[in-house]
């Protein structure tokens, strides 16, 4: 896979995806929107070339901010990128993000870290897929600076549960991670590690996926 380089993005085919996230005539929001599809490619690079974080898959989407939201008023959207990189031997890569001269500008912090012995939390409880032992921020409210602050958290609060065990020697295995650029006020959401996969209720719809449906991939085939 490869992220959509420049002269795909500049493709009718291309900036008409990108174009459907935004209202008509929110020209604003479209502009920041296509910076922050370069700023989405920049990271995928560093991550790859850097990190030795390979990218499985990356998405674009827009969101609403304000909480004044009029159905009557054009309201401002703000781009927001996913980018995953999974599987069990990705975790112990995550300290070089922070080490990355340019990834250190977003100022990345672990938002949730899972350990999957407990499995998946069943669906009708939730509606996005997470593991039964994951913690999302440490005991003063905040988000985890750093992998080892999430392990050593993560062992507190399940290391005396009965299911608990480590993954391949890990007390974490998969993470979720967040950024934010101040050029083009973009979130940037990192999944790293062994993605859990619950079971689809057969009755219900459910979106099990922080990724929406009207979200654009970023990835091509190479």
């Amino acid at each position: 896979m490869a992220f959509i380089r420049e002269a795909i993005r500049r493709s009718p085919y291309f900036t008409k995806y990108i174009a459907s996230l935004y209202d008509p005539g929110d020209a604003e929001s479209y502009r920041l929107g296509l910076r922050a599809t370069n700023l989405f490619g920049r990271v995928i690079d560093n991550l790859e070339l850097k990190c030795s974080l390979p990218v499985d898959r990356a998405f674009q989407w827009a969101e609403e901010r304000s909480p004044n939201h009029h159905k009557y008023a054009l309201t401002r959207k703000w781009p927001v990128g996913l980018i995953g990189s999974y599987g069990l031997d990705k975790i112990e890569n995550i300290p070089l993000i922070n080490q990355n001269r340019e990834l250190s500008n977003f100022d990345f912090e672990i938002t949730s870290a899972s350990n999957s012995s407990g499995g998946v939390k069943e669906m009708k409880h939730i509606k996005i897929a997470e593991y039964e032992y994951v913690i999302k921020e440490n005991g003063e409210g905040e988000r985890f600076r750093n992998l080892r602050e999430a392990e050593e958290y993560m062992c507190k609060a399940f290391g005396s549960q009965e299911h608990y065990d480590l993954i391949g020697g890990r007390y974490v295995d998969y993470v979720t991670i967040e950024g934010f650029d101040k050029l083009t006020h973009a979130r940037i959401i990192l999944e790293i590690g062994n993605k859990p996969k619950p079971k689809k209720p057969r009755f219900r719809k459910v979106q099990f996926d922080i990724v929406p449906a009207s979200a654009v991939p970023l990835l091509v085939e190479a």
